[in-house]
């Protein structure tokens, strides 16, 4: 990780196993648990892998029912994996209301915004927002922060925490 940690485009294994020291089958069978744990992110480019450190929060179930802030988590494919208590209280919603639908189908109007916002989609392909403050949505009526995430079943993904701005 500390090889990847100054790069703006990300390396090789080959490139890793030289800024590392390590032998190069050693460094792919760290990557690979890297990636499943949602610590680096791999792209291909032309023949080669290159890895990059990620910008996603690894977001367990635990952890999102830890959370004190109403928050949802999505799928990459945009429909809600879970919501945590404080979110069904906040919004007098059930779970059955909200998992597995399409964030663009949800009976809150706010969420169906979000989903319609470039940070939102920019989020989803791993990026993260340049600041991690509570903007406004439904004209202002309701506050919101998102962030990429890795779940712990390794896939991809967003927390959204959402609330009334009272």
């Amino acid at each position: 990780m500390n090889a990847l940690k100054d790069t703006k485009y990300g390396l090789s294994i080959t490139e890793i196993s030289r800024k590392s020291g390590m032998n190069r089958n050693s460094a792919a069978k760290y990557l690979a648990i890297l990636v499943t744990l949602g610590q680096v992110e791999m792209q291909i480019v032309g023949p080669a892998r290159v890895y990059h450190l990620s910008s996603r929060i690894p977001m367990s179930s635990a952890a999102l029912n830890r959370f004190p802030d109403p928050i949802i988590s999505v799928s990459d494919d945009g429909t809600v994996r879970k919501i945590n208590k404080a979110f069904q209280i906040c919004w007098n919603i059930e779970k059955n209301q909200l998992a597995g639908v399409s964030l663009k189908d949800v009976p809150l109007p706010a969420l169906r915004e979000i989903a319609d916002f470039s940070e939102y989609r920019k989020a989803l392909d791993g990026e993260a927002a340049e600041t991690n403050i509570w903007k406004k949505v439904s004209g202002g009526s309701v506050l919101y922060w998102l962030s990429p995430a890795v779940f712990d079943d390794g896939s991809l993904g967003v927390i959204i925490s959402l609330r009334k701005n009272e």
